[in-house]
Formats: structure tokens, C-alpha cells, sequence
């Protein structure tokens, strides 16, 4: 395991944004669900993700309103490179990283989605994701690559 996450751990913060909890942990809440979550990660097999770990959080979340994004990856220019949970899913909205000339990122993940035999066409939309102007840690800003930017 590469020590990032796992799916249970992944399934809990979804429960978590269908009906949010005080500080406590207590009181669930749907009224405090989010309309959208943006989830920059993903679920690889070495975290104990196969293509199916999430599909039915994910669909139950999209079901409750909430709208799931999901980055395509920074696994290249290969076809059938986004192979990942979440971003795989049709309940999922899937962005991938295009550069200043509206080109695709040479780094951004694509489609189809081959991992569970869908062949779903994935990215559902590219976005800015070459030297963009973000957030680090300590409070600096840096121009960073990614289908998370």
C-alpha cells in the first residue's frame, strides 16, 4: 500500500459528504451536503482499489444531487490512461488538463475507459491545467502541471 488512502477510507468520506456531521461526529445533517465535491486523487490497486471499489458511493452520491468531479490523471498521452476510481465512472464528471494554446496536456490522462470494458469517452471536459498559478503548503503560491489544477 502506498499509504495514501484505501477504499474504506475512501467510502467513509463520501458517507461523510452525504449527511455531514458536527465536530463531534454526531448529528448527520443532508441538509449540509455539499451541491458539488472536487476529488484531485485517485484509487489505485496498490490502495486496494479495483474498477469497481467506488462505483456504487459514487452513483449513490451523484443519486443524492451532489455532483462528483473527479481529475482524469497525469498518467499521459496514452489512450485508455484514466484507469483509476473515480474518475472512471459515468456518475463521476471527469476533467483533464489542457495547456495556454487550448491543446491537451501532453501529461493529462485520457480515454476510453478500458479498466472495466466500458469504453466510456473520458475526459467529460479539459480545463487549464498547464503552469497555473496555485496554493502550497506554508502559505506560498508556485505554477504547477496537473489535471488537478
Amino acid at each position: 500500500m502506498s499509504g495514501w488512502g484505501s477504499p474504506a477510507s475512501y467510502i467513509e468520506c463520501f458517507d461523510w459528504f452525504l449527511a455531514p456531521t458536527d465536530l463531534a461526529g454526531e448529528n448527520p445533517d443532508p441538509a449540509l451536503a455539499p451541491h458539488v465535491i472536487n476529488n484531485s486523487w485517485t484509487c489505485p490497486p496498490d490502495e486496494g482499489c479495483s474498477s469497481s471499489s467506488l462505483r456504487t458511493v459514487v452513483q449513490n452520491t451523484r443519486a443524492a444531487g451532489i455532483v462528483v468531479v473527479a481529475s482524469a490523471g497525469n498518467d499521459g498521452s496514452g489512450c485508455s490512461s484514466i484507469s483509476s476510481p473515480p474518475a472512471i465512472y459515468d456518475a463521476a464528471f471527469t476533467v483533464g488538463a489542457t495547456d495556454s494554446s487550448d491543446n491537451i496536456a501532453g501529461f493529462s490522462s485520457r480515454g476510453p475507459v478500458t479498466v472495466d470494458d466500458s469504453q466510456r469517452p473520458k475526459p467529460d471536459l479539459s480545463a487549464p491545467g498547464v503552469s497555473v498559478r496555485s496554493c502550497t503548503p506554508g502559505g506560498s503560491y508556485a505554477y504547477l502541471n496537473g489535471t488537478s489544477m
